[in-house]
């Protein structure tokens, strides 16, 4: 009887010592066992210096905004008319000095009523050759020669009431149609160069034209007549006089 109540007695003593033993599922740890090291933060804060950093880069970015157009500068249109004529000098850019154009001038000489460069006269030839003559002209050293319009031919016409510079006649850069061409011819003719500047008799192409629908030759060509100081039309084919280019 005692040896089966010892076997019961080790029996419960063993299970009670095995149930202190064990830890429940699902039980937390204390925090004693958990360091600071371990824990680990996957949303950290933004700190003051963070915020800091984030408006000096705001300012960075400003900055380089306000950089670019250093880096790029941009020029508004009176410079670039600046340029321009940097490129195309007028006479007071020039490093020669020219005569005042009259009719015992030297050429390339200098029309301070227009501020025109004129060139010597040519040969005859026909308008096309006149064309190309002008754009491949140097006098002097100069180039950027070209063939006058009418308005510019019509300042060296002087004393015709009607077609000089200003005068009557209505044909101007803006108007180079055969309806402009009245009060053109007014004058009496001679052969003495008094209509002309540098005294020229005969004629002097101008580059206006007009084209004329259905004409053969494609339109008419301008010429001052420097005997009768007049303005005339031409038709565009092998007709030659001569030219001055001007700049």
């Amino acid at each position: 009887m005692k040896k089966i109540f010892m076997i019961c007695s080790l029996s419960l003593l063993f299970a009670i010592t095995s149930c202190g033993d064990a830890k429940p599922t699902g039980e937390r740890l204390p925090d004693s066992e958990v360091s600071d090291e371990d824990i680990v933060d996957i949303t950290p804060e933004t700190s003051d210096e963070e915020s800091v950093d984030e408006e000096t880069s705001d300012e960075t970015t400003e900055d380089v905004e306000n950089d670019d157009p250093d880096t790029t500068p941009e020029y508004d249109d009176e410079d670039v008319e600046n340029d321009d004529a940097d490129t195309m000098p007028e006479y007071d850019d020039l490093d020669i000095e020219l005569p005042e154009c009259s009719a015992s001038s030297e050429t390339p000489c200098y029309d301070s009523s227009s501020g025109l460069i004129w060139s010597a006269i040519s040969s005859k030839m026909t308008w096309e050759n006149a064309v190309d003559y002008c754009l491949n002209y140097s006098e002097s050293g100069l180039s950027g020669w070209h063939m006058p319009t009418i308005g510019k031919l019509r300042t060296l016409i002087k004393d015709c009431s009607g077609s000089v510079i200003g005068g009557s006649c209505g044909l101007v850069d803006s108007c180079v149609t055969i309806v402009c061409d009245d009060d053109c011819y007014s004058c009496d003719y001679y052969e003495d160069g008094r209509y002309s500047k540098f005294g020229d008799t005969g004629s002097l192409w101008s580059f206006s034209n007009v084209v004329i629908p259905g004409e053969v030759d494609g339109g008419i060509v301008w010429y001052v007549n420097f005997n009768s100081g007049g303005i005339y039309g031409h038709l565009l084919d092998d007709a030659t006089t001569f030219v001055r280019c001007v700049r």
